[in-house]
């Protein structure tokens, strides 16, 4: 059985799609988009596993009522979790690479349910959190 090294998938990923990235501390950071929505995404990989933080654009002001909204989110998706981290609103997912034959629909799976649900859910964060852009 041949090991799957997550970063070296996630390297290969982001040079088959054209996807400039920038090496930051422990990961990978490039900008997604889609309609009117633009932000940053951080990757992670360690062993056969690669994790994606969308991080939304905007600075939370009213950290409860964006807990409130958060905690509600949660309890509705299957994959991944939003969270508050510095005062930013953060949607987490990854994929556990099983085999080089399917990292990579593994990896564009957890990267396009992130980015859907970072969409999704927008505006609601972006009212509730009484936001400034960053």
């Amino acid at each position: 059985m041949i090991q799957v090294n997550a970063e070296t998938e996630l390297l290969s990923f982001f040079e088959h799609n054209e996807i400039a990235y920038r090496r930051e501390k422990d990961g990978y950071a490039f900008v997604m988009s889609e309609r009117d929505c633009k932000w940053k995404t951080m990757c992670r990989a360690a062993g056969n596993v690669v994790l994606f933080y969308g991080m939304y654009p905007f600075c939370v002001s009213d950290v409860n009522g964006v807990v409130n909204s958060v905690n509600g989110i949660n309890a509705k998706i299957i994959n991944g979790a939003f969270f508050i981290q510095d005062n930013v609103v953060i949607m987490r997912t990854g994929a556990v690479l099983c085999d080089i034959y399917t990292a990579y629909e593994e990896i564009t799976s957890a990267l396009e349910y992130g980015a859907g649900y970072v969409v999704r859910f927008w505006q609601e964060l972006l009212l509730c959190a009484g936001a400034g852009l960053l």
